[in-house]
């Protein structure tokens, strides 16, 4: 596959072949040049931003069982985002990330659809998740009002340790996330979770002790589920969201700090179970922590552990 011959084919068909046919006017010739300077700023852009090296892993990985990735062009991202519209821009905490409509991994990571690599900034092309992020469910930001989010939904929403533990031990090279929080996790309609924000993501070699990082960091989140609190807040007050946890925890009185509807719809047992989780994964010495794979287990046993009937609600929801 030759992308710079179908890049050139795809932004000019037939231009080449018309204007050359004719005698140019000065107004012809001043179109074609800007045609011509528009064209080759796209083609560097192209080649700067790796797609020799895309073309290179898409031809290694042929005949593997593997979803190629889907190159679009500069003008599918400015039909798709409405010449970049500012009222469909979601975020820019890290990047500006648009709203945007398309023609045509893992489930609980956030898809990548493909990328576009004609733009000075190169571009990632996610899927759309109608529901936002958990920190913008769980506290409200911009347009999002906190809504009330049930413990049953809490609980699918923990599942997200699925995706890191599809990170840490599902491929040949781990990869560790590194920025794992409450506004990383998109949900979808029915509140499952979908890891995103791989900005700092690192892959590393086998061995390599980093994979606690993101241990403490699913546990902050855990917390965050149980208590509806937001941790930079808390910080603004000169708290600590996970020492007040443990503090909580130590004084058996977890109870008095978990969010109303958790406490109205779980059991006791089941919140001290699920606290005793997060406490494990939020222990100051990395050594001392579970290790995800030992998260997404006990997650599992504690699902299985729930009443029938509300286990059946959760899987089949």
């Amino acid at each position: 596959m030759n992308f710079r011959r179908l890049l050139r084919l795809r932004l000019h068909p037939d231009e080449y072949l018309v204007q050359l046919s004719w005698p140019f006017t000065e107004e012809k010739r001043i179109k074609m040049e800007k045609a011509m300077q528009v064209f080759e700023a796209k083609e560097e852009y192209f080649i700067r931003n790796g797609a020799i090296l895309l073309e290179k892993q898409i031809s290694c990985n042929q005949g593997i069982d593997i979803e190629t990735i889907r190159v679009f062009s500069a003008k599918d991202i400015l039909q798709a985002t409405n010449n970049y519209d500012p009222d469909l821009i979601l975020g820019t905490e890290i990047a500006t990330v648009y709203k945007g409509k398309l023609d045509d991994s893992h489930k609980n990571v956030l898809r990548l659809n493909g990328c576009c690599l004609e733009t000075e900034i190169p571009m990632l092309v996610f899927e759309l998740i109608s529901n936002s992020t958990l920190f913008d469910n769980l506290h409200g930001k911009g347009k999002w009002v906190p809504r009330l989010i049930s413990w049953l939904d809490r609980v699918r929403i923990a599942m997200a340790s699925y995706a890191i533990c599809y990170m840490h031990c599902g491929r040949s090279r781990p990869i560790v996330h590194l920025d794992i929080k409450s506004s990383s996790i998109f949900l979808d309609e029915s509140f499952s979770a979908k890891l995103s924000k791989f900005g700092f993501a690192v892959s590393i070699a086998p061995g390599e002790d980093f994979f606690k990082c993101d241990v403490y960091s699913f546990g902050v989140v855990l917390v965050e589920v149980l208590t509806d609190r937001k941790p930079s807040e808390m910080l603004i007050r000169r708290m600590n969201l996970v020492d007040d946890f443990v503090s909580s925890m130590e004084e058996n009185c977890v109870l008095q700090i978990v969010d109303d509807v958790v406490l109205s719809q779980g059991s006791n047992e089941e919140i001290q179970a699920f606290s005793e989780l997060a406490l494990r994964c939020a222990k100051n010495q990395g050594d001392k922590r579970l290790t995800i794979k030992e998260v997404t287990l006990k997650l599992m046993e504690f699902k299985s552990s729930i009443s029938p009937f509300l286990l059946h609600y959760i899987l089949h929801k």
